[in-house]
């Protein structure tokens, strides 16, 4: 299984459906009742289905909450840079707590 590519699973699991509903009384007529099996099978690939969504919405969620929190970064950063444009201007560039402001964002 783990070589096979995700695609090739799914395509994997529903030819396999396909064709034991297809070939179902062939299988009865041979011993085997794949009923059971062909439900459960058609269980664990709603399951599959279902968490991949999931899995998909997460990962989404994921990326615009990065960007979310890189832009807010971003303006906060901004922000205290300004802030410390207006102070620098308003004390001196060579006042000693302008100095320390400078030296806090070298870090």
């Amino acid at each position: 299984m783990a070589t096979l590519s995700k695609s090739k699973q799914h395509d994997f699991i529903n030819q396999l459906i396909v064709v034991l509903e297809d070939n179902q009384h062939l299988l009865i007529e041979k011993g085997f009742d794949p009923g059971e099996k062909l439900r459960i099978l058609k269980e664990k690939r709603e399951e599959m289905q279902k968490s991949e969504g999931e899995f998909m919405q997460s990962q989404i969620a994921v990326r615009e909450n990065a960007r979310k929190s890189k832009k807010a970064r971003r303006d906060a950063y901004t922000n205290a840079s300004s802030l410390l444009d207006i102070m620098s201007g308003t004390l001196g560039k060579k006042n000693p707590l302008v100095q320390e402001i400078k030296n806090i964002r070298k870090r």
